[in-house]
């Protein structure tokens, strides 16, 4: 187990070294699931190697953070539900995703949200009539923060 870690350690020391400063994680999605409860020992002993020659912080952004219990919360667009913890749907906003808001962060204007909903739902559900996608769309409008008469 500790050789494991010893070279687990190696690897991730190896991309801390070539890895720009200010990035969140260095570990990258290969290593960005749970650990079982068996892997606890296994990361005392990666922290324990790396901590030897390198400060706390960048041991910190050296693991995943599902590994370390400190996983984002999950947001959502509140106008479309898009995960805004994917980098594809940032924009300006943190309420909104890019293609709900304009390059200053606010909502859209309904109609134009609709029509990209509706061309979105041809795209994920398959050929239909625009009247049918514009109808899901605003089925889909409806149960959104952003676009409910509530």
């Amino acid at each position: 187990m500790d050789r494991t870690a010893a070279l687990y350690a190696r690897a991730l020391r190896e991309r801390a070294l070539q890895a720009a400063p200010g990035l969140e994680s260095l570990a990258g999605d290969a290593f960005a699931v749970p650990l079982p409860r068996s892997g606890e020992r296994f990361l005392r002993a990666l922290r324990q190697a790396l901590s030897r020659d390198l400060p706390p912080e960048t041991v910190r952004r050296l693991l995943p953070s599902v590994w370390m219990g400190a996983e984002p919360p999950i947001r959502h667009c509140r106008s479309c539900a898009a995960s805004l913890n994917e980098v594809i749907n940032q924009g300006a906003s943190d309420q909104y995703c890019c293609a709900c808001s304009d390059e200053n962060g606010r909502l859209r204007p309904r109609a134009e949200v609709r029509d990209v909903l509706a061309r979105w739902m041809t795209f994920w559900q398959g050929p239909m009539p625009p009247e049918e996608a514009s109808r899901r769309a605003d089925l889909l409008m409806r149960a959104m923060p952003a676009w409910s008469e509530n």
